[in-house]
């Protein structure tokens, strides 16, 4: 009789046992240093009614963009014969971040106060694609790809 009810016992123990969990997923955030990896240009051709790619590069400098948990950030731009950084102040609303650049003294250069807004396409714990323009006020026609 007490292995009829031993029986019963073993197997609620081994089935109430489980494989260990999967870990907790990393939170998707913003915050983090993104380094530039590839760029990418798009051209609207009337035409054809489109926008093809024109030119998609890998990033062999290390541009990046840092952003802090206080809604401060560094522009970090190797384009240019040195490298040039520029601190800004951001806001994110639902996909758009707000950029609020300072003005600023690099390399000798006057750099006045500007904006600009960056649409996120993609967010992951380690990849992010940021829809911009090349330059401000034009229309946004450039992904840029970043990892961390």
């Amino acid at each position: 009789m007490k292995k009829l009810l031993l029986l019963p016992l073993i197997a609620v123990i081994f089935l109430s046992c489980s494989k260990s969990n999967p870990p907790a997923p990393k939170p998707t955030t913003l915050i983090a240093k993104w380094n530039m990896v590839g760029d990418s240009l798009y051209f609207y051709l009337p035409a054809l009614s489109k926008y093809p790619i024109i030119s998609a590069i890998a990033i062999p400098h290390p541009s990046y963009y840092q952003f802090n948990s206080d809604g401060t950030g560094i522009f970090l731009s190797n384009e240019g014969p040195a490298d040039a950084m520029f601190h800004f102040n951001y806001t994110v609303k639902d996909s758009t971040i707000d950029l609020q650049y300072h003005d600023e003294i690099v390399d000798s250069v006057n750099h006045q106060a500007t904006t600009d807004t960056l649409i996120i396409r993609q967010l992951t714990t380690d990849k992010l694609i940021l829809l911009g323009s090349r330059y401000p006020g034009e229309e946004k026609n450039e992904h840029m790809y970043f990892t961390k």
